[in-house]
């Protein structure tokens, strides 16, 4: 059981950890409102996965059939998410750390759920985990039914693991957040506007492309 557990630790970190529109929210909001922001947008972002780490997991096809019917809807929002973030983003101005601390960030819900939607809206994370499962050799599913002790082990090792990761993100981040000047999160807050435009679009075709 220890090592499905590291098995889904690893799995989590690993499919968290690439550089990607939610790696750069969640580092954004770690330089300009602290690391307790920037941790809690990168927990939307790790239970989302952990959703489709347990559909991938508990081996729920009815609901891996369900996101597969409609990823071109869920992808064509999802799309219209990202964009209006990426727009808001480049048009906010390039505040430096609050004097306070960090009296003028966002809720803590709104920070939360903001990554998880948009984490979720990229259904096709549910085949990562499946395919990863697959090459670990879970062995979740047999001609007798799950296994649901391993699925709940490997799906909160899953947990685990993204946490880790958004841990290190908003911490390493926090920890530049001072010696940042104005002009420097500008051409931050530029990069990741137009990083999520682009990953905007791309979610957007990918989803056209499935009514095609």
């Amino acid at each position: 059981m220890f090592l499905l557990l590291c098995k889904g630790i690893f799995l989590g970190f690993a499919i968290a950890a690439p550089v990607g529109p939610i790696n750069l929210l969640c580092m954004r909001r770690s330089l300009r409102y602290g690391q307790r922001i920037g941790l809690i947008t990168g927990l939307g972002a790790a239970l989302a996965d952990t959703l489709y780490g347990a559909v991938a997991a508990f081996g729920l096809t009815a609901i891996s059939d369900w996101f597969l019917t409609y990823q071109a809807y869920i992808s064509l929002v999802g799309s219209f998410f990202f964009a209006a973030l990426g727009i808001k983003i480049i048009k906010s101005p390039p505040m430096v750390a609050h004097p306070d601390g960090e009296a003028a960030a966002p809720s803590a819900w709104r920070a939360f759920f903001s990554t998880l939607v948009l984490t979720l809206s990229n259904p096709t994370t549910v085949f990562s985990f499946l395919a990863a499962f697959a090459a670990v050799k879970l062995g979740t599913s047999s001609t007798e039914g799950a296994n649901y002790i391993d699925a709940t082990i490997a799906t909160g090792g899953v947990f685990i693991g993204a946490t880790l990761w958004w841990i290190f993100v908003s911490w390493i981040s926090a920890r530049f957040r001072t010696a940042l000047t104005p002009k420097m999160i500008q051409r931050i807050n530029m990069i990741a506007g137009v990083l999520l435009l682009i990953f905007a679009c791309l979610v957007f075709w990918r989803g056209l492309r499935a009514f095609i």
